[in-house]
C-alpha cells in the first residue's frame, strides 16, 4: 500500500490546467532594456538584474531595497524603521514588502529553532504580500523562502493561499519544479498528505542530474517511519546522475532498512555509505570531515530564515539536516552562504548552472579585481574579521573573502535550508573538486575530472586548489527572462570593456521567471590602430579616411583570433570635415566571405572623434569568424583612429 501510495504521488503531477481547470494568466515578465538608463544604471551589477523590477517601480524604493548611499550604512533597526517607512509611502510595491521582511528577519537574529517570534511572523506576513504582488503581475518570486518562513511560524493557511494561484501559473517546467518542491517541503514539515502529490510534482519536473526532490522526500518519508517507501524511492536508477551525492544515497537506504530491523552491519547500503565519507579529521577550505572533536553543531533544524548560520558573526561549522548520521561533512558557514546564493538564484537549473552560480562567486574573491571592472563588491576584507581556520593566513582570508562576497549585495543571499546536494556542490566548487562548466577550467591540482559538467555525474576525485581563478569562468550573470528569453551577447548596465556574455550554460527552461542563466566572463579587450586591409575607397591620411561606399578590415594576429560569446567592436571616428553625416556598418566575416554576424548601422554626424561601440545583441560563434569589416554606407569621409575589439 506504501508503494502505491508513491506511484500515485509520481503519477498525479500533471498540468495545471489539469488539474485546476483554469488556463493560467499570460506571464509577460519585465526585462531590462524598458527599464529607464538610471535605473539600468542602478540596478545593473546587482541581484535586480535577474529579478527585474517593474518599469513603474520607484527608483527610490530600489535605492533603499538595495542600500545604497545613503543608505548604505544604517544600523539594523535603523533600516527596519526606513522600510516600514518605504511600505507606507509605496504599498503596492513588492520590493517594499520584501525588504521590509528581509529587514525585520536581519534585525531579529534568531537562532536556530527559534520559532513564531512577532518579529518573524510580521516578516512572514510582509514577504507573503511581495509574493502576492509579484502574481498579480504575472511573476513566481520568493517560493522557497516564503514556504520555509511561513512553514515556521506555522501559518498552513497563508502557505495555501500562495501556492494554490502560483501552482496555476507555474506552467514552465523550471517555475513547477521549483514551486513544487517549496509547497512539498513546507506540507511535510505540516505532516500534511498532500506533500506526496508536490514531491512527486518536483520529482517529475526536476532538470536532469537533481537529487534534491529525492533527498526532501526521503526525508520527509524516514520522519514519517515510511521505511519501504524510501526503499521504494531510492533505487538504483536515481543515483545514475548523480554520483557525488552516492553516500547520502546509501545512508538514507540504510537508515530504511534499520528501520524496518535489517543489521547494518550485513548490509551492503550501509557498507557503502560508510566507504563514502570523507576520511576522519581532514579539514579543507569549505568544511571538517566528521570527527569528535570538530566542534561542528548537532545539524540545524527545518527552522532557518533567520541569520543564525551568517558567515559574518559564526564561525565553526555544522552538519546538513539530512545527515542524521553525522558521517559526512561539517560545512563551514562560508559555504553554507554559497548554498544559500546558489538554491536562491539556481534552485531549479541543472548541476551545472548551480555550480556556474558558485564559479562566479569563486572567480570573484579569488581574482578580486579586473583592470576594467575594478575591484569587485565583497572581494576586500571588510565584511567581518572572523573565519573558521584563523591560524592559516591564506585559507582565512579566502574563507573571509568568500563571506563577503555572499553577502556583498551582488546575490540574493536570504537565508533558506539549501539541500544536502546544493551545500556539496557548494563546497566542491570551494575546495576545487568541481570543473567549471562557463569555461571548462580544471582548478590546479585537481584530477580525474569529468569534463561533462551540466548534469550531476560532473565531479573531480582529487582536490585542486581553492585559491586560483578561472581565467575566463564566470563573474557575473544574468536571467534570460530579463532579456527575451535569449542570451545578449552582454549585460544591460555591465560595461562590455568589463564583462561579455560567455554562453547560456548548461540550459534547461525556454521560459519562465526561474528561466535559464547568461554567464559573463571577463572581457578580452584588444585596441586595433594599425594592420587593416584597405578593400575600396580608403587610406591612411595621418589617420585612416574612408569615404562614401569605402570599406576596410582588420584580421587579428592573436590566438584566437576571436572566441565564442558576446562581441562588442568600438570605433573611434569623426567626420573628415564638417556638413552632412554618414552611417559605418561593422560585420563579423568567415574566411569564405560570408557575414557570421552583422553588427548594425551608428551614425557619425560629428567632426569630433567620438566612440561608436556595436554589440552584439546574440552569443556569436566566433570560433568561425577570422576578421571584422567596417564600411562607410552614406556619403560623407570619415576618419578612424582605431578600433576595439571585445570578446
Amino acid at each position: 500500500m506504501a508503494a502505491q501510495r508513491l506511484v500515485i504521488a509520481l503519477l498525479l503531477c500533471v498540468t495545471p490546467t489539469e488539474i485546476l481547470g483554469a488556463a493560467p494568466p499570460e506571464r509577460t515578465p519585465p526585462r531590462l532594456d524598458q527599464l529607464s538608463p538610471e535605473v539600468l544604471a542602478l540596478i545593473g551589477p546587482t541581484r535586480l538584474a535577474r529579478d527585474v523590477p517593474s518599469p513603474n517601480e520607484p527608483i527610490e524604493v530600489l535605492r533603499r531595497y538595495l542600500q545604497v548611499p545613503p543608505y548604505d550604512a544604517l544600523a539594523p533597526t535603523e533600516y527596519v524603521a526606513l522600510m516600514r517607512d518605504t511600505v507606507k509611502r509605496w504599498p503596492s510595491s513588492r520590493f517594499a514588502h520584501e525588504g521590509l521582511a528581509n529587514a525585520l528577519l536581519a534585525a531579529d537574529g534568531g537562532q536556530h529553532g527559534a520559532q513564531g517570534s512577532a518579529t518573524k511572523e510580521a516578516a512572514a506576513s510582509e514577504l507573503l504580500a511581495a509574493a502576492e504582488l509579484a502574481l498579480a503581475e504575472g511573476q513566481l518570486r520568493y517560493q522557497l523562502q516564503l514556504a520555509q518562513l511561513l512553514a515556521d511560524v506555522g501559518d498552513r493557511q497563508g502557505l495555501d493561499r500562495f501556492f494554490t494561484p502560483a501552482l496555476k501559473l507555474a506552467t514552465d517546467r523550471t517555475d513547477r519544479y521549483v514551486t513544487c518542491l517549496a509547497y512539498a517541503d513546507a506540507l511535510a514539515r505540516f505532516a500534511d498528505a498532500r506533500a506526496d502529490e508536490q514531491f512527486g510534482c518536483a520529482i517529475e519536473n526536476r532538470a536532469d542530474g537533481i537529487f534534491a526532490p529525492y533527498e526532501l522526500y526521503a526525508d520527509h518519508l524516514l520522519e514519517l517511519r515510511r521505511y519501504q517507501d524510501v526503499l521504494d524511492l531510492l533505487t538504483p536508477a536515481v543515483i545514475e546522475r548523480a554520483e557525488m551525492l552516492r553516500g547520502l544515497f546509501f545512508d538514507m537506504r540504510c537508515r530504511a532498512l534499520v528501520g524496518l530491523g535489517h543489521d547494518a552491519s550485513r548490509e551492503r547500503d550501509c557498507q557503502q555509505a560508510e566507504e563514502a565519507s570523507p576520511r576522519p579529521g581532514r579539514s579543507t577550505n569549505g568544511a571538517t570531515a566528521p570527527d569528535d572533536t570538530s566542534g561542528g553543531l548537532s545539524g540545524f533544524a527545518k527552522v532557518h530564515s533567520n541569520a543564525g548560520d551568517d558567515c559574518r558573526s559564526q564561525t565553526g561549522c555544522a552538519y546538513h539536516p539530512s545527515d542524521t548520521t553525522h558521517r559526512f561533512w561539517c560545512y563551514k558557514y562560508h559555504t553554507w552562504n554559497m548554498a544559500e546564493v546558489m538554491t536562491n538564484e539556481a534552485l531549479g537549473e541543472s548541476p551545472g548552472s548551480q555550480a556556474a552560480v558558485a564559479w562566479t562567486e569563486r572567480d570573484r574573491y579569488t581574482r578580486l579585481s579586473t583592470p576594467a571592472c575594478g575591484a569587485f563588491p565583497g572581494s576586500n576584507l571588510n565584511c567581518t574579521s572572523i573565519c573558521p581556520n584563523p591560524g592559516i593566513t591564506q585559507m582565512c582570508q579566502t574563507q573571509i573573502r568568500s563571506c563577503c562576497t555572499s553577502h556583498s549585495g551582488q546575490f540574493v543571499d536570504t537565508h533558506v535550508v539549501p539541500s544536502f546536494e546544493i551545500l556539496e556542490r557548494a563546497r566542491r566548487v570551494i575546495d576545487g573538486e568541481l570543473v567549471d562548466p562557463v569555461s571548462g577550467y580544471v582548478p590546479t591540482g585537481a584530477n580525474g575530472c569529468v569534463l561533462n559538467s551540466c548534469d550531476g555525474t560532473a565531479y573531480c576525485n582529487s582536490f585542486g586548489s581553492s585559491y586560483t581563478f578561472a581565467p575566463d569562468g564566470p563573474v557575473y550573470f544574468y536571467g534570460n527572462s530579463a532579456t527575451g528569453f535569449r542570451c545578449y551577447g552582454y549585460q544591460p548596465g555591465i560595461s562590455t570593456a568589463c564583462a561579455i556574455v560567455a554562453d547560456e550554460t548548461c540550459g534547461n527552461s525556454a521560459n519562465g521567471s526561474a528561466s535559464d542563466n547568461c554567464y559573463l566572463r571577463a572581457t578580452r579587450e584588444r585596441l586595433w590602430n594599425s594592420g587593416f586591409t584597405c578593400i575600396s575607397n580608403c587610406w591612411w591620411n595621418g589617420d585612416l579616411s574612408i569615404t562614401a561606399g569605402g570599406s576596410m578590415t582588420k584580421t587579428p594576429t592573436e590566438t584566437p583570433p576571436f572566441r565564442k560569446g558576446g562581441m562588442a567592436v568600438v570605433v573611434r571616428a569623426g567626420l573628415y570635415a564638417t556638413g552632412p553625416g554618414t552611417v559605418i556598418r561593422i560585420r563579423a566575416i568567415d574566411p569564405s566571405g560570408g557575414v557570421v554576424y552583422d553588427f548594425g548601422t551608428l551614425p557619425v554626424t560629428s567632426t569630433a572623434y567620438n566612440e561608436h561601440e556595436f554589440r552584439s545583441t546574440v552569443v556569436v560563434d566566433g570560433t568561425t569568424v577570422n576578421r571584422i569589416w567596417l564600411t562607410n554606407e552614406g556619403g560623407a569621409r570619415i576618419s578612424v583612429t582605431w578600433l576595439k575589439m571585445r570578446d
